[in-house]
């Protein structure tokens, strides 16, 4: 059947000629849920409280999770959740102020409330990841002179190739 509203309506007779008609409204929801995230970009150096924002929407919307991973997180991390679907907005705030400089994935999951094959337990859920990277990429000024100039060069040169003749 197409997506769409429908009355299901069941008629029984039993051997003594009694008849019983019941009728029951039933949706059908083949679409799977939206989820995207729109910032922070891939690969993007992110500190501090980071603003995350994308999109979680189903018509039947169940639920959606903000997750990260990375570091020294051990599996996926709840950010934010809700059960309201999120067009283009505000996710949630992650505060990257006590991570470890890493790299980390991002990870949006966004479930419906539409059953699959009559089982409860089994509902459409799509999910979205983006990779970036936690804290400072790097700290060039190696003579701590205020800038990166021809001498922090020098050193990091000397460190993968050792020293010239």
């Amino acid at each position: 059947l197409a997506d769409g509203d429908y009355a299901l309506r069941v008629r029984a007779n039993d051997d003594c000629g009694n008849t019983a008609t019941e009728t029951r409204d039933v949706v059908v929801d083949n679409t799977w849920p939206d989820a995207a995230l729109t910032s922070p970009s891939p690969c993007e150096y992110l500190e501090g409280v980071v603003e995350i924002w994308g999109t979680a929407f189903d018509a039947h919307l169940s639920s959606w999770t903000l997750q990260y991973t990375g570091g020294d997180a051990s599996g996926w991390v709840t950010i934010n959740s809700g059960n309201a679907s999120v067009v283009g907005g505000l996710l949630g705030m992650w505060d990257t102020t006590a991570l470890l400089p890493c790299a980390y994935t991002l990870r949006l999951v966004v479930r419906d409330s539409a059953v699959i094959n009559c089982n409860n337990a089994i509902h459409h859920w799509s999910e979205y990841t983006v990779s970036v990277n936690v804290g400072a990429c790097g700290d060039f000024d190696v003579d701590d002179d205020g800038d990166v100039d021809l001498f922090d060069y020098f050193w990091f040169e000397q460190s993968f190739t050792g020293p010239h003749p």
